[in-house]
């Protein structure tokens, strides 16, 4: 029975490279989406790509003025970086350079590669070994060794935001400092996708034990970089990690800086008060191409921009109404409004990079049939509902603008309320909303990743499930498609799901995305990556 499993693993992890090598030539520049291996990746070198560039000089200078000093504008401050906090993209941008985790993502291949492990194995579906990288220190000084990875699972498997992620695990077997097994409660074939996900970054076990609720204060990781101080709603700082494994960075110093709005942080580059702009507007690529002195990063995406319903009551708990208002609203028309021709018309929430998208029947704009459902439902007179979004993102208040007008053709009054993005995270999660326009950006090609945290029951009012959808067809086709090894079955019973999900209209599939960033011209090693996550180990300047 092993032997059976292990050769069908063999298969489908093959098949992953290759959707990883089909994926990694799209885009500009490098286009990244996350995660990825064979069964037996051998790496006992423990080599990885991210090795540093010794090309580049020992010391250059940013906007900063000072030496090795990046300067980066983003449209929120982290909610918490702590790996067990919140995964927000503000939080996930910072935590990834003060954490590391066992398995790395190469953003160009789309390749597992060695991180604090430096070697794994799948002996059967139930189990992975992993060999520990030796020599590493936690930022506090602590010696990173197989009890940190078995107390940061612990961890995450407690947590209210995490447990769902790692529910797979069983549990961690220690048999050296340098050597664990991961135990499966059921086969689950991304589990390599787990290991290298974002919460899965390892933390020091002293200092969250002797930290407790003030971790995300003073985040011990063993990334490139370390913090060195929060100004609360103002910037984040950090600086070199010189005992990083992997050499000590290029930079000495990362200013995170919050510029909320888009066209104030493309000023932020362009008059040379920041280096990088993170998520500039389509509106504003014309004008980067064309200033001289700024370098324009862009690239397919694994982001996805989509209405949610919130389904648990009120009108829009009938899928009736739900289908009426797909109807109603001219998607097409939106995108190219309020995307300004990047990206495309999402068909569903996969992106195209994925070999499990689904080409599913779309919702034809159609106003009359519309209304006819409307009265089916109970409400020719409509209703009022509110909308709500982030700010910081031009994009997404445009269309909230649009929805509002074209849903008056079926007496739908929407109330627009644009939050600042942790209060807007806070109360979508606790369903304080009708709807909303918000965005996800997957760590990786596999369908589980954005489909098991968007759509799955146990992950209402989490992360992704901010529309409280529950359906257990879904919930079993997304249970059983973890655990599917043969590739072909598990295409179908995630064809089957999407269906299902569309059928049911939690959402309007809206938009599929592009990486759009910003630098100054002499910033080098960076890039826009298919999944957003942004490594700056090896950022430096040209002289």
């Amino acid at each position: 029975m092993k032997k059976d499993y292990v050769k069908m693993l063999s298969v489908l992890f093959v098949s992953v490279l290759l959707l990883g090598a089909c994926v990694s030539g799209a885009g500009q520049a490098v286009n990244v989406g996350n995660e990825d291996a064979t069964v037996a990746l051998d790496v006992n070198s423990g080599n990885s790509s991210y090795e540093p560039d010794e090309t580049q000089s020992a010391v250059s200078v940013g906007v900063s003025g000072t030496p090795d000093e990046l300067v980066i504008v983003v449209p929120s401050m982290p909610v918490s970086l702590d790996p067990i906090g919140s995964n927000d993209n503000g939080s996930v941008l910072v935590r990834n350079n003060i954490f590391d985790s066992l398995i790395h993502l190469n953003p160009a291949t789309q390749q597992m590669e060695p991180g604090l492990a430096i070697y794994w194995d799948m002996p059967d579906a139930w189990t992975v070994n992993a060999e520990l990288r030796r020599g590493v220190y936690f930022h506090n000084g602590d010696y990173f060794t197989a009890s940190d990875v078995r107390f940061t699972f612990e961890r995450l498997a407690e947590a209210p935001l995490t447990r769902a992620i790692v529910a797979m695990i069983e549990f961690v077997e220690v048999h050296d400092d340098y050597n664990v097994t991961f135990h499966l409660n059921e086969p689950f074939v991304p589990i390599l996708n787990i290991l290298a996900a974002n919460s899965s970054r390892i933390v020091s076990e002293s200092a969250a034990l002797e930290l407790g609720d003030a971790f995300h204060e003073s985040p011990v990781g063993t990334g490139p970089f370390k913090l060195d101080y929060v100004v609360l709603g103002d910037r984040v700082v950090l600086t070199q990690n010189d005992n990083f494994w992997g050499g000590a960075p290029q930079l000495s110093r990362i200013t995170y800086r919050v510029v909320a709005e888009q066209a104030n942080r493309f000023i932020e580059v362009e008059t040379g008060s920041a280096d990088i702009a993170m998520q500039i507007a389509p509106t504003d690529i014309a004008r980067a191409e064309a200033t001289e002195g700024l370098a324009l990063h862009r690239g397919q995406s694994f982001s996805y921009t989509y209405i949610g319903f919130n389904v648990m009551n009120g009108p829009l708990a009938d899928a009736r109404v739900r289908h009426a208002i797909n109807h109603a609203l001219d998607t097409q028309a939106i995108v190219e409004a309020a995307f300004a021709g990047t990206g495309s018309l999402a068909n569903g929430p996969l992106s195209p990079l994925s070999a499990f998208t689904t080409e599913l029947e779309p919702f034809e704009f159609d106003v009359e049939l519309a209304r006819d459902l409307m009265v089916q439902a109970g409400y020719a007179d409509g209703f009022s509902v509110s909308l709500l979004t982030n700010a910081g993102n031009q994009a997404r208040a445009d269309v909230a603008e649009i929805v509002q007008n074209q849903l008056r053709a079926i007496n739908i009054e929407v109330v627009i309320s644009i939050y600042e993005h942790a209060l807007f995270l806070e109360r979508t999660a606790a369903g304080d909303h009708d709807m909303f326009v918000f965005g996800t950006t997957a760590a990786n090609p596999d369908p589980n990743t954005l489909l098991y945290s968007m759509f799955h029951t146990d992950m209402a009012g989490g992360p992704g499930n901010r529309m409280f959808y529950s359906n257990p067809e879904v919930d079993r086709l997304l249970d059983e498609g973890r655990a599917q090894l043969d590739p072909d079955i598990r295409k179908i019973m995630y064809a089957d799901a999407q269906r299902t999900i569309r059928d049911d209209a939690p959402q309007v599939f809206l938009h599929q995305g592009e990486e759009l960033h910003l630098s100054r011209a002499n910033v080098r090693n960076f890039s826009a990556t298919a999944n957003g996550v942004q490594w700056f180990w090896q950022v430096t300047f040209e002289d």
